[in-house]
């Protein structure tokens, strides 16, 4: 089977953060998963990448992030 997206760019408050502004297990399994798959993923936000959660950054697929609501786009690592 073929995927249908090569990159996944998503907000993190109220979509994959939850409204405690955490990052649940699942949600993470859920990424896992996708990038298991190729897709890249990138988070986009308003804040400054220094504002981006620690535990997304430490995913080592997120190598890309949309800060500054939009406009920066950086290597994470």
């Amino acid at each position: 089977m073929s995927r249908r997206y090569d990159t996944v760019i998503f907000d993190l408050d109220g979509t994959l953060l939850t409204t405690d502004k955490i990052l649940t297990e699942r949600t993470k399994k859920a990424l896992e998963a996708a990038a298991d798959q190729g897709v890249i993923l990138v988070p986009a936000t308003g804040r400054p990448l220094c504002g981006l959660p620690k535990e997304l950054l430490e995913l080592p697929f997120i190598k890309y992030a949309v800060t500054a609501n939009g406009a920066r786009i950086l290597e994470t690592k």
